[in-house]
């Protein structure tokens, strides 16, 4: 599992010498002793919870949207969850380096906004922006609230991301009411939720990413239930806890985020018997006799179990040359599967991976059958030729 980047944790020796230099001093004779600080970057001023160097205001080395959407650590970028009061004396950024600390506030004239709306997978917010400057002028929020705080050394640039609400993404998006939030921690919780098996994530404001014009922010956690994870995978609940739950998400200003799934009663077991596994893609002609384009589906027929193996069936099919398809469940983008994770038999040479995407080498009829197992997800296709 990733790390959640969002925790920090002193060495014990860190935490020894913290101790040291923090105990009373045994005469007024003794020179005071130095508070030590870790190198980074902090939000520190009267808006916060911090007016001085300290944990609670200490930011994360930031993460960017890379290759496969994977987490990406970006040199120079720093981000952090936190709560900013409206108006009043506003905040600075601190950048500490050994014995150096650098102060950067707004560049004159260059305040503005990034209005999104859902557009390309992003968040619905309106974004404050600007670009840094030493020993600038402090920034400020018009309204009290949560806030996710990017700043980026690199491109001297700051982006305040305004939270409005925190949601679990199932199939659709399920909202967590706030239960409680100030600069000490928050927590937003939602009763009566119905998990089954399947992946999911958090998300806030119904979007997965903030695009800049040099890198993309992430605007989720994925990981595990135990460990979250900033930008991670998608998180697995699996077939043996489905059921209803109290869904809690709890954030500490130092520890970050974490999560609480509470087994509140249980749920009627799907029949994956009527599920309507399909082919979906342009390997093959539609209806009307020309190849489909994405937008037709090839069905199964249930066939039989054994334990949790499901077996279905076309009968006949012709898969066109070049042409590129995926499994779907239920006609329906929440479910699907494609070349990565299945297993091949029967004919397997004519098929190769293409992003994702299951390619047909050379044209052929087939008969194909397609094994799940509902439990784990292990799956089979299996091509036999028609002559």
């Amino acid at each position: 599992m990733k790390r959640n980047p969002f925790k920090r944790v002193l060495s014990l020796a860190g935490i020894a010498l913290l101790a040291l230099a923090t105990f009373s001093a045994c005469s007024d004779d003794d020179d005071p002793k130095p508070i030590l600080v870790e190198d980074g970057a902090y939000i520190v001023g009267g808006s916060t919870a911090s007016t001085s160097l300290e944990l609670k205001g200490m930011m994360s080395s930031g993460l960017v949207e890379g290759e496969g959407y994977a987490a990406t650590p970006r040199d120079g970028m720093y981000e952090k969850f936190i709560y900013i009061n409206g108006g009043g004396e506003g905040f600075k950024f601190v950048v500490k380096t050994g014995l150096q600390e650098t102060s950067y506030g707004i560049r004159p004239q260059t305040a503005g906004t990034l209005t999104l709306a859902g557009e390309n997978d992003q968040i619905t917010a309106t974004v404050d922006t600007a670009a840094i400057a030493a020993d600038g002028e402090n920034f400020t929020v018009q309204n009290s609230g949560f806030y996710h705080v990017v700043l980026d050394i690199t491109s001297e640039s700051v982006f305040i991301i305004p939270i409005s609400n925190w949601n679990l993404k199932l199939a659709q998006d399920v909202e967590l009411p706030v239960v409680s939030l100030d600069q000490n921690g928050g927590s937003w919780e939602k009763t009566e939720v119905e998990m089954r098996k399947g992946n999911f994530k958090f998300r806030y404001n119904t979007g997965w990413k903030v695009i800049t014009n040099q890198f993309t922010i992430f605007t989720n956690y994925g990981g595990s239930m135990d460990e979250l994870s900033f930008g991670g995978s998608d998180i697995a609940f699996p077939l043996s806890m489905e059921g209803i739950y109290t869904v809690e998400l709890k954030w500490d200003p130092i520890k970050g985020f974490t999560s609480t799934f509470t087994y509140t009663g249980d749920v009627v077991a799907v029949d994956p018997a009527t599920f309507v596994w399909s082919l979906i893609g342009n390997a093959f002609n539609n209806d009307q006799g020309v190849p489909a384009e994405w937008n037709y589906d090839v069905d199964f027929t249930f066939q039989s179990k054994s334990g949790d193996v499901y077996t279905y069936k076309i009968d006949e099919v012709t898969l066109l040359a070049n042409g590129e398809f995926k499994v779907r469940r239920d006609h329906d983008w929440t479910t699907n599967f494609g070349f990565g994770g299945t297993t091949f038999a029967g004919d397997s040479d004519n098929f190769v991976d293409a992003d994702g995407n299951i390619k047909v080498v050379a044209t052929k009829k087939y008969s194909v059958e397609f094994e799940l197992n509902w439990a784990t997800d292990a799956r089979k296709l299996t091509f036999t030729p028609i002559q």
